[in-house]
């Protein structure tokens, strides 16, 4: 399984060049979703090695019930959905699963803010 993530790294780092600011938080949302998988016991001792392969919606919709259950805010709620989006991406491009688990999740509505403006008398 660490091997997997060590090879996701290479490749956000080499192939979609991206910073290591955005890799460290990546790697660090897919080991807390690992890390919940191994808690609520969702594997069975056959895909202890590999888990991968045997994650469906149903674990990724619990995982994100229990952040929204510790107030987690949506935008961060939407940045973990898109790392563990572009690892299941990754495994499926490399033939480690069959199918992405992430297709039928949806990523939560962010908050949008209306800017404050100058007033006429501001801009003079």
């Amino acid at each position: 399984m660490d091997e997997l993530i060590r090879g996701f790294d290479q490749y956000m780092n080499l192939e979609r060049n991206l910073s290591i600011h955005t890799r460290k938080n990546y790697l660090k949302d897919l080991n807390q979703f690992r890390t919940y998988l191994e808690e609520n016991s969702c594997f069975t001792e056959n895909s202890k090695e590999n888990p991968w392969p045997h994650v469906d919606y149903l674990m990724v919709r619990s995982y994100l019930g229990a952040l929204y259950r510790s107030r987690v805010k949506k935008v961060t709620v939407a940045r973990k959905l898109s790392s563990l989006r572009s690892f299941f991406k990754y495994l499926l491009h490399h033939g480690e699963i069959r199918n992405n688990p992430l297709d039928v999740v949806h990523s939560p509505k962010t908050e949008k803010y209306i800017p404050t403006v100058l007033s006429v008398d501001e801009v003079f």
